[in-house]
């Protein structure tokens, strides 16, 4: 008898992504057909974010909708995975009763045989313990072909006081480095020519596995493979980023491009969120950067709102921001996650009062991401076409935009071939996005 048909509906992060791309290759290699339309496909599947609440409700308007797609006969099943199902299965299932069955966070190598039983109404809910080292080798990818996230590690041990992440996905499990060797020749093979190194933190790489090397060994080596064009480092601890590190910048292939999110830079409030790292070893660690890699671009996330922050201590945060003129920068208002310590914390801050310093911090941002593109104009960058935008319009990115979250490039040409890697000199800015000429 065939397999149904399954669509897969990615919710989170790039984290996150990888695992829905694990989740759709397995299912694939196990006979079932895979299509990108819900109202195509027998099968619903959601991955869900549990980061946030407000993830957590964009989670729950996504059931309700599929669910309706249910109750229409427009579709057979609708099974829940992922980080939510981790923590609140249950609660999933009392408030969705149409909900066909949950799979909790796991290494998803089982996903197939988990799925063909709840489909026969064998077993309603599977959850694991968060202590496996996923296998990311059988993967059907999702994004461009050109580019791809390499996960190097799995769970946080930093433990943040407003972060749900070591519950969710458990201590920091470091992949082997041949592992991850063989796992970059796969993607290598499936065409991309950018490698993102993603984890909760990629600095504190192999610190977990005696003798394996750590984050330059592991960039060192990938570095060498002939097909690899870009690597592209991503969330990189402040605490955790050792001065060999610089070192990195200097390999071939690898991006003057760096993600180390600092989520504030009062001591009070890092203290209070667990941070560990002080304001002043923030500033240190910026300011060796920019001294040792020429046009770095860096991208930072900060928090407002955490309890007890006071206009004082958020205006310091403003300031460093302006000063400091980070190229990118994203911001959030903090959200009580319940189980964590934060929850606990008096002195919230009203919601009113997170909203006007997000709304702050943003205008900020933008009066120095704004001035930042003009003093690109003049410079020739190599760019890889993304896709088209409209007639002789191109989406570009160069090593200073990472997929999804930074602005665009707009390569004014006639004809393109989307991957394609080509030189550009940058003529204008709009706003936070640059337009280039072809070379």
């Amino acid at each position: 008898m065939p397999k149904p048909v399954i669509s897969l509906i990615h919710l989170g992060c790039c984290k996150n992504l990888v695992d829905s791309e694990k989740i759709l290759g397995q299912l694939a290699s196990a006979g079932y057909l895979v299509t990108d339309d819900p109202l195509s496909s027998d099968v619903v599947l959601v991955n869900t974010c549990g980061f946030l609440a407000s993830a957590r409700e964009e989670a729950r308007q996504t059931f309700s909708q599929v669910l309706r797609y249910k109750k229409q006969r427009k579709i057979k099943a609708v099974v829940a995975l992922g980080c939510m199902v981790q923590l609140y299965a249950d609660e999933l299932q009392k408030e969705f009763p149409a909900l066909d069955g949950c799979i909790g966070f796991g290494n998803y190598d089982h996903v197939a045989e988990q799925l063909d039983a709840i489909l026969a109404h064998q077993q309603k809910q599977f959850k694991e313990t968060s202590t496996f080292v996923p296998n990311d080798d059988l993967r059907l990818r999702v994004t461009h072909t050109h580019f791809a996230y390499l996960r190097i590690t799995e769970g946080c041990s930093n433990w943040c006081h407003y972060c749900m992440i070591p519950r969710i996905r458990g201590e920091m499990r470091s992949k082997p480095l041949p592992q991850l060797i063989h796992e970059a020749k796969l993607l290598l093979q499936d065409g991309a020519r950018e490698l993102i190194l993603i984890g909760q933190d990629t600095a504190s790489y192999g610190t977990d596995i005696a003798g394996n090397g750590d984050l330059y060994d592991l960039v060192n080596a990938i570095s060498q493979e002939p097909d690899l064009r870009w690597i592209r480092i991503m969330y990189v601890h402040p605490t955790h980023f050792q001065d060999r590190f610089l070192n990195l910048f200097q390999l071939p292939k690898v991006l003057p491009y760096l993600e180390m999110p600092i989520q504030h830079i009062h001591p009070k409030i890092l203290q209070a969120m667990g941070r560990g790292p002080t304001d002043t070893l923030i500033r240190e660690r910026i300011q060796k950067l920019r001294q040792a890699i020429p046009h770095l671009v860096l991208r930072t996330t900060v928090m407002v709102g955490f309890p007890g922050e006071t206009d004082a201590e958020f205006q310091s945060l403003l300031e460093f921001i302006q000063e400091t003129k980070f190229q990118r920068l994203g911001a959030f208002m903090y959200s009580k996650e319940p189980g964590t310590k934060a929850a606990q914390l008096p002195d919230d801050v009203p919601p009113e009062t997170k909203q006007k310093r997000f709304d702050q911090i943003m205008a900020a941002q933008q009066e120095i991401a704004f001035a930042w593109a003009k003093t690109m104009i003049g410079r020739k960058l190599e760019v890889v076409i993304e896709q088209p935008l409209e007639k002789n319009v191109w989406q570009s990115r160069s090593y200073g935009e990472a997929p999804e979250i930074d602005p665009m490039i707009l390569v004014h040409k006639k004809k393109a071939q989307i991957g394609a890697f080509i030189p550009v000199e940058i003529v204008e800015n709009q706003g936070y996005d640059l337009i280039a000429r072809p070379l």
